[in-house]
């Protein structure tokens, strides 16, 4: 007697590896980003910002900051699996908090009195 076509199912999905099914990257523009993501890449950009700083000792320049955007974006699509398009809101976002980053950096090392004794981390 024929087993129900059911049983068949049931043992090819308990074989499966879920871990090596593809995923597929959404789409999305910038302001589709809920808050929580928008914050974790204000974090992103001001973290890669102070990690040149540290590592180079100078501030990044265009062609520095062009290349933490094109690293933030792939981050945000291998982790989150969102591929997120590079028009002018995610570029002005990415601009805004660089800056925001920069300018705090500059003040900070301005103000104390040995630039390589300062912890640049403790950004607030």
């Amino acid at each position: 007697m024929d087993e129900p076509l059911e049983k068949d199912y049931d043992d090819i999905l308990d074989y499966t590896d879920i871990d090596a099914l593809p995923i597929f990257s959404e789409k999305k523009k910038f302001t589709e980003l809920d808050n929580y993501e928008k914050m974790l890449l204000r974090d992103y950009i001001r973290s890669a910002i102070i990690e040149h700083w540290e590592y180079l000792n100078i501030c990044p320049n265009e062609q520095d900051l062009i290349e933490i955007r094109k690293r933030m974006m792939r981050v945000v699509e291998d982790e989150w699996h969102i591929l997120l398009k590079n028009d002018a809101i995610l570029r002005k976002f990415f601009q805004d908090n660089a800056a925001v980053a920069i300018n705090k950096l500059e003040k900070k090392t301005e103000d104390s009195p040995e630039k390589n004794n300062y912890p640049l981390s403790s950004l607030d």
